[in-house]
């Protein structure tokens, strides 16, 4: 079906106890109460833990990427790779700290 991120998935139960696919909605609606919330709720996910987790998922869900594209995304993550540990080392070596709100 080709999916990622969330969906929502509808099942239907036939008299002999057979589960059958409906439909997948890749777009359910999320508010709270809603049929995707209820049933996060119900498997244990509380709504503002169910939220959160779409956040996350969608912000580390990239699409393929091919040829020079890919590369210049490799070197970003390097660069950024290097910064952030560079960054780590001078806050662990100084009294000082920066706060970013």
């Amino acid at each position: 079906m080709f999916l990622s991120g969330y969906a929502r998935l509808d099942y239907r139960l036939t008299e002999e106890g057979q589960f059958y696919l409906l439909e997948a909605n890749p777009n359910p609606q999320i508010a709270e109460n809603e049929d995707f919330a209820d049933s996060a709720a119900h498997s244990g996910l509380p709504y503002d833990q169910l939220l959160q987790k779409i956040m996350t998922v969608g912000m580390n869900t990239r699409p393929p990427l091919k040829g020079a594209e890919l590369k210049q995304t490799v070197n970003l993550q390097l660069l950024a790779y290097n910064f952030a540990s560079r960054f780590a080392e001078l806050a662990l070596n100084s009294s000082s700290f920066l706060i970013i709100k």
